[in-house]
Parts: C-alpha cells; sequence; structure tokens
C-alpha cells in the first residue's frame, strides 16, 4: 500500500489529502482438464493485495468500471468475494486481451498452480 500526504498552507490550511493506491493479481481458473478448446469458459480472478475498508461501495463501483473496461463483461456479472472479483470469459477471449495479457496471469486447477500458459490452449 503507499500513501502520499499533502498538507498546503493559505486559504486550505490544515487540508489534509490521503492517497492510496491498490494492486492486483490475476489468476485464471481452469477446468481439470485444462481448456480442450478456445470456446471453455475460464473464470478470471482479479485479487487485491491490501483489501481497503474505507470507500466501500464507491470503491467497488470503480474497480468493477475497470474490470468492465478490460473485459467487456456487464459490472452485474462481476462477483466480489472478500477482496477478491470475478468474472467468467471464453478461454479465447482471455488469450486475446492484451489487457489481461499485460497482467501476467497465473493458471490455476484444482486451487493449485500450474506450471502452463494462455499460449499452450487452442
Amino acid at each position: 500500500q503507499s500513501t502520499v500526504t499533502i498538507l498546503r498552507g493559505g486559504i486550505m490550511a490544515g487540508l489534509r489529502l490521503t492517497c492510496m493506491s491498490s494492486h492486483f493479481t490475476l489468476e485464471i481458473e481452469i477446468s481439470d482438464t485444462g481448456c480442450e478448446t478456445c470456446e471453455e469458459i475460464v473464470k478470471l480472478v482479479f485479487s487485491e493485495n491490501q483489501r481497503v475498508t474505507s470507500g466501500g461501495a464507491f470503491i467497488d463501483q470503480r474497480i468493477k468500471a475497470k474490470i468492465t473496461e478490460m473485459t467487456n463483461v456487464k459490472s452485474d456479472d462481476i462477483t466480489l468475494e472478500g477482496s477478491e472479483f470475478s468474472v467468467t470469459v471464453p478461454m479465447c477471449t482471455a488469450k486475446a486481451n492484451q489487457a489481461i495479457l499485460a497482467m501476467q496471469p497465473k493458471l490455476i486447477r484444482n486451487g493449485i498452480s500450474v506450471n502452463e500458459t494462455l499460449d499452450q490452449y487452442n
């Protein structure tokens, strides 16, 4: 968590602004057999490094908006559990999405990270 504090003088003396940045990791949950076809549905799980409790629903809306922007999935289709936002998409959609690839996602099968990449799937 990064915190920046700005103290300003003059008319706004005493005003304090704190900015926090959150970092997300991305895991792609694949089926037991891997993905036989590009059309198989996978689950994208965006995990926040440290869940900030202040800001609540407003912060969740902004995070969902960013995930919607990245994945073209409706905000209503994004679920939130704890500090994880998830959405399902076809494997070919995940493979073709540069924003997803830039996050260097880990592939997960049965809750265990596997030593595979998106490139290995048709």
